[in-house]
């Protein structure tokens, strides 16, 4: 009977504790709500503002033998020989020397920036409605473009410039035109930035990440990645660069190739005279 009295006498307080509990957390309710709306805003904001990042990547195969190697699905003639040392591999695919090019052909030293009322993000290739080749490519500019009805006002804080459909503007500093297809653009407004060679080829090296993939008896990878904000731009600057890969060292051994050419034919020349 006393054991029946105590286990409802615990049960009983339990329960109290419980309540007492429960209403204490109770009491602060509103604070936990205005949390979880404090980070479902902060959340929706970071998402809204935040530009997406891309990654893009690609592989080289280096043969160590005559056989053929591979960029992707393209075939190419081996680009490093039967030596293969993928660390001296990876610093010649990165070298200023490599990296210059690809922002050369690419034209990397011009970044141009579509401002949007949310946010804005970099165009690339077609995506720009407009052309403009700078006077002087190593001159840092910065230049602010609106576009209307089919005419472009181009201006920085001294300056300004209004160029019409069909017309090409030339000055000191940079010649433009309109593309056909942004004739019928309206009431859009874009920032041009203008860097030297050396800055461009910087950046783009701090972007390139080279490292060692897998390897067999006969060949080792080494895979290529960049990221950044517009896709078409990454993509464009791993396949030039590839393709400045290979151009360089068809170019070595062209050159290799001519020196021991013309040293047996002195050799030759020397052989006939004596």
């Amino acid at each position: 009977m006393n054991n029946n009295f105590e286990n409802s006498l615990n049960q009983e307080e339990e329960s109290l504790n419980l309540k007492k509990e429960f209403s204490y957390y109770l009491f602060f309710w509103p604070w936990f709500l205005l949390t979880l709306v404090f980070a479902l805003i902060g959340s929706y904001i970071y998402l809204r503002y935040t530009p997406n990042i891309y990654s893009s990547s690609a592989q080289v195969q280096i043969t160590k033998s005559d056989a053929s190697s591979s960029f992707l699905t393209t075939e190419v003639t081996s680009l490093f020989g039967t030596r293969v040392n993928v660390d001296n591999d990876i610093s010649v695919i990165t070298s200023n020397h490599i990296l210059s090019k690809v922002v050369q052909q690419l034209d990397l030293q011009t970044s141009i920036t579509s401002i949007g009322r949310i946010k804005s993000s970099m165009q690339f290739g077609e995506q720009i409605p407009f052309e403009i080749q700078f006077k002087y490519p190593d001159n840092f500019q910065s230049w602010n473009l609106i576009l209307s009805d089919g005419s472009a006002i181009i201006s920085t804080d001294t300056l300004s410039f209004k160029v019409n459909k069909n017309e090409t503007l030339d000055n000191d500093y940079f010649s433009f035109n309109l593309k056909n297809d942004s004739l019928y653009i309206k009431d859009l407004e874009y920032n041009i930035q203008r860097t030297s060679l050396n800055f461009a080829t910087s950046l783009l090296k701090n972007r390139i990440q080279a490292s060692s993939g897998s390897k067999s008896s006969s060949a080792e990878v080494i895979d290529l990645s960049i990221n950044g904000t517009n896709k078409l731009r990454n993509d464009a600057i791993l396949n030039t660069l590839i393709q400045v890969v290979i151009a360089d060292r068809i170019e070595d051994e062209r050159q290799l190739s001519q020196a021991s050419i013309n040293f047996i034919d002195t050799r030759l020349e020397i052989l006939k005279n004596t």
